[in-house]
């Protein structure tokens, strides 16, 4: 007759291990976005249909750290298109921003075929980098100027 025995070995370990320490979260890249007024001047009413300017925006980034750093950056605008400039008494001046000067490319928030601006770039150690971002703008022909200054609020999002 065989005898079989088993043997179970239960073994068990339990290591506690408790370290107090602090965790510091920094940003090691910072960016930031500044804006000119987009300015269209007098308009004369009778060549409303070549109304353009250029503004700028700017970005800079500044790599706080003593390391090689990645910058990846989106800018964003609010959608309205067309845009309209407004008086006191509503009336309206519709326009539009664009990403390039020949007016095709509407700056918007990447809906609806508009184009938003994108920028990759290495910051080194201890460095930082302006971008000055040309802006289109362009009055939509209309048929109608009331004689009044005309303001618009356009929202702009830097992402990083």
């Amino acid at each position: 007759m065989i005898k079989k025995k088993f043997i179970f070995f239960y073994l068990s370990s339990i290591i506690q291990l408790n370290l107090g320490f602090i965790v510091e979260v920094r940003a090691s890249v910072l960016c930031n976005i500044t804006s000119n007024n987009i300015d269209f001047g007098d308009i004369n009413t009778q060549y409303n249909n070549q109304i353009k300017t250029v503004s700028t925006i700017t970005v800079e980034c500044r790599n706080d750290s003593n390391v090689q750093q990645t910058v990846n950056y989106t800018v964003k605008f609010n959608l309205n298109s067309p845009r309209n400039l407004k008086n006191k008494n509503n009336n309206i001046i519709p326009y539009n921003i664009y990403y390039d000067y020949n007016f095709s490319q509407i700056l918007g928030d990447g809906t609806n075929g508009s184009r938003i601006i994108t920028n990759s770039y290495i910051l080194s150690g201890l460095e930082h980098r302006k971008d000055d971002l040309p802006l289109y703008a362009k009055i939509i022909p209309s048929n109608y100027f009331s004689v009044y200054s005309y303001t618009d609020t356009v929202i702009i999002t830097l992402d990083y």
